[in-house]
């Protein structure tokens, strides 16, 4: 009689790699022992889970071979050397029989050839199944404890190195990310063209490559890490049987530590690149003439409509400087607009038209854009409502004893801590904002009326930039009175 052996163990720890090669050298000599039985071979999987036949391969090559004829009789130690899965556990039992093949469970006294076998089997299966469900919420548990305390889940990305749960700087690659930065911040560059840059400059991606794509450019300016935040279980595994992992939706699931370690990046252009990510992605979706500068989809022909493209060019001295080129030819010919005449235009009619009017508009538009704690605030909202519900969810694990008494307090007085400073600082914030925001935008806003202002803000005014047909402009700003007539030639 032909027979095989299957053996397997979950992880490479040393105690259940010496179970392993026990289970090999045992299986051998038992069926050595047997004068009727002939080695067919023995299958091996080591730290491989038995909730899943996915990635056991030798597990699968045993199924192949007993469909191809080669094994009479298959041992294993017990079920759940086996399988963890009811499912897995009946089906492929049944499929061995119907190739011929019995299978005999020695620890547990089970053989297919019983009549009450698949009983007793599911029996068995079921309580396998179990203790790796108990199993995966218990490492779950721990994993979560862990990331609470600050343990760094996950491997090394550019500009810092992952090892034993810290993170630290890794300055070759953080110089990279410093570059990235600046360009989509300062320099007013698009991914695309930042990752073009980044490749004739030969820098190395965070996997080594010399090849930048405008994907990898968003993903790490995305990448709260760099401002030195940790935020963890942006993957979760739903299923314990499938292992398959998924994106977590639920932000208040998440666990989110401000100033966790060194950052690369100030919190101030970080913050900046977030909300030119927000405005670029037009509320999630990219516009029909993208966002990329401030002027986009703004300027247009009023003769027919069509919207003018920007394009850089330089200077004698090589400084560059931009320009809008129209897509018609309402002109006669393709005409170009300077952006330094559009700014020029809003400058001059501010200046001009200094009133109280004016002033309380710019007033109102710092307000919600400049100097407040709208952002500070709402992050510190959610992090009272995670933790709020982390207390909640504390408690039933307690109730359903799940955890000790020690490390329910332990972690209740934690909770608590945190949660008496976040709202503290939510007080504070709100009185700071209340009583800073009115005077500072007030005196912001005179220095903006008498033309001391950046081009940026300036530009970010207009609404529409009207080219007339017959020369000149009308510029029309938010909500600022009055409508702006340029002239140029």
């Amino acid at each position: 009689m032909r027979v095989a052996a299957y053996c397997r163990v979950s992880t490479d720890l040393r105690d259940q790699i010496n179970s392993f090669e026990s289970q090999k050298l045992f299986f051998q000599q038992y069926i050595e022992s047997r004068p009727d039985w002939t080695m067919a071979e023995i299958y091996a999987d080591e730290g491989i889970t038995g909730t899943t036949t996915a990635d056991r391969t030798d597990f699968l090559r045993m199924i192949d071979d007993a469909r191809a004829g080669r094994l009479d009789l298959l041992l294993t130690k017990e079920v759940s050397r086996f399988s963890r899965n009811i499912l897995d556990a009946v089906s492929y039992t049944r499929l061995l029989k119907s190739f011929g093949v019995a299978v005999v469970f020695l620890s547990d006294g089970i053989s297919t050839l019983d009549p009450d076998a698949e009983l007793r089997l599911g029996i068995m299966a079921s309580v396998a199944q179990e203790e790796s469900r108990k199993t995966s919420e218990r490492v779950k548990w721990g994993q979560r404890r862990k990331m609470e305390r600050g343990v760094v889940f996950g491997r090394s990305l550019l500009g810092y190195d992952v090892r034993g749960g810290t993170i630290s700087v890794e300055p070759k690659g953080a110089e990279t990310v410093q570059a990235i930065f600046d360009m989509y911040v300062r320099e007013g560059l698009g991914a695309r063209g930042i990752a073009d840059t980044l490749t004739r400059r030969g820098a190395e991606t965070g996997s080594g490559g010399a090849v930048w794509s405008g994907a990898a450019v968003l993903k790490i300016l995305k990448n709260e890490k760099y401002c030195g935040d940790l935020k963890q279980r942006k993957t979760i595994t739903p299923d314990y049987l499938t292992h398959k992992k998924t994106v977590n939706r639920d932000e208040n699931d998440m666990i989110y530590i401000q100033d966790h370690h060194d950052a690369i990046i100030d919190r101030e252009t970080w913050e900046k690149a977030q909300a030119e990510l927000r405005r670029r992605s037009s509320g999630g979706k990219a516009s029909a003439h993208g966002s990329r500068y401030a002027l986009s989809g703004k300027v247009v022909c009023l003769g027919c409509g069509a919207v003018y493209l920007c394009r850089t060019r330089k200077r004698r001295d090589g400084m560059p400087y931009r320009v809008w080129v129209p897509t018609c030819l309402c002109f006669g010919k393709r005409r170009q607009v300077g952006e330094d005449l559009i700014v020029g235009g809003v400058r001059r009619f501010i200046i001009g038209q200094r009133s109280d009017r004016l002033l309380y508009g710019f007033a109102q538009i710092l307000r919600r854009t400049l100097g407040n704690h709208d952002g500070a605030l709402a992050s510190i909202g959610t992090e009272i409502a995670v933790l709020e519900k982390k207390t909640f969810r504390l408690a039933d694990a307690y109730i359903a004893g799940d955890i000790g008494r020690e490390a329910y307090l332990e972690l209740k007085d934690a909770y608590g801590a945190n949660l008496t400073k976040l709202k503290a600082r939510r007080l504070e914030l709100a009185a700071a904002q209340d009583r800073d925001a009115a005077g500072e935008c007030a005196g912001i806003a005179g220095g903006l009326a008498d033309g001391r202002g950046d081009d940026g803000f300036y530009l970010e005014l207009v609404e529409r930039a009207g080219v007339r047909p017959g020369g000149g402009m009308d510029i029309r700003l938010k909500e600022l009175p009055g409508t702006i007539r340029a002239v140029f030639t």
